[in-house]
């Protein structure tokens, strides 16, 4: 027997009629559909009906979600453009691996209820925070693979701990330049020693020398003519102290004016030799890894531009992307 199949007329009046109470009974002598009928096509309604409810919730849901890993994805762009950077010291580099883990303790998506903060270790809201700002990295690079050239990060890696594999040696070089100008000027050795310094007045004239090279390649001014290292006098409440000055920022004070030129004399000095001596090509590789950082730094930023990466989240999907 053939399936009886009701009109979008006939249908409607069965809805109308059975959403204002009445029986089915009574339903089927208004419109002479057979009662089972009208239950049956009326049912199959209400179960479309919720399916297609549930269809534009699922739909709502997963377009808020989809808003909110887009905006996720964009403070990581953001945080990580923001934070890399070139060594702001050569005394203190640690590998990039060591600075890049270091970055994801931070919390760039704050989602955690502060109330909660009590109860669990700081240790265990390390690691949540590191497992998601990584997971939500790798979404970044997969919802952008075919437009950004990650390898820049990369390279970025590479030259930053190439620069320490070169600071390192020339750390060797320049003890050794300076331990031998000393010998030339032992009363200055001796003045430091004196001093605060004592023992290590050695190493710390190898400390600010190195300053003032990396500082001298950051800004460009390593010409073999330029004087990395000056000094500056000022009054404190104590009276008059001589700054060392490397770029704009005072490296270090002396009460006595004498010491301080002197200081800052074998540093010049030995960053002279060592730019015009056979080890100048130690500088000139730090150079260029440390001028790879830049370039790394600024492809990276313009890329990660967040008027260009929405676009492509948008038009791309990853792992974590909402269904």
């Amino acid at each position: 027997m053939k399936r009886i199949q009701l009109s979008k007329n006939q249908l409607d009046t069965v809805i109308r009629l059975r959403q204002v109470g009445n029986s089915w009974l009574k339903i089927q002598k208004v419109t002479e559909i057979p009662r089972q009928v009208a239950q049956r096509e009326y049912e199959e309604w209400e179960r479309q009906r919720s399916r297609d409810e549930l269809k534009l919730v699922r739909l709502n849901v997963a377009e808020e979600e989809f808003k909110q890993h887009l905006n996720h994805l964009t403070k990581v762009a953001e945080f990580l453009v923001d934070n890399l950077s070139i060594p702001p010291s050569p005394n203190t580099i640690k590998n990039a691996e060591y600075v890049l883990s270091r970055l994801w303790q931070h919390e760039i998506i704050v989602q955690r209820d502060p109330g909660m903060t009590s109860k669990v270790s700081k240790k265990r809201q390390t690691q949540r925070i590191v497992r998601q700002n990584q997971l939500l990295f790798k979404s970044l690079k997969d919802h952008t693979r075919e437009k950004i050239r990650w390898e820049a990060l990369n390279e970025w890696k590479f030259a930053w701990d190439n620069s320490i594999k070169i600071l390192s040696n020339l750390c060797v070089e320049v003890r050794v330049l300076i331990g031998n100008i000393l010998e030339q000027k032992p009363e200055l050795l001796l003045r430091l020693q004196e001093g605060n310094w004592g023992k290590a007045s050695l190493e710390r004239m190898v400390s600010a020398t190195l300053s003032a090279i990396w500082r001298g390649i950051i800004d460009d001014k390593l010409r073999e003519d330029s004087t990395l290292v000056k000094t500056r006098s000022d009054i404190d409440g104590g009276g008059q102290v001589t700054s060392v000055d490397v770029g704009k920022k005072a490296l270090l004070q002396f009460t006595e004016r004498k010491t301080g030129e002197d200081f800052v004399k074998v540093l010049n000095w030995a960053s002279t030799n060592l730019r015009k001596g056979d080890k100048a090509s130690l500088l000139q590789q730090l150079s260029a890894e440390v001028h790879t950082m830049e370039r790394a730094i600024r492809e990276l930023e313009e890329a990660l531009n967040p008027l260009l990466i929405r676009p492509l989240i948008i038009r791309t999907r990853c792992d974590l992307c909402p269904a």
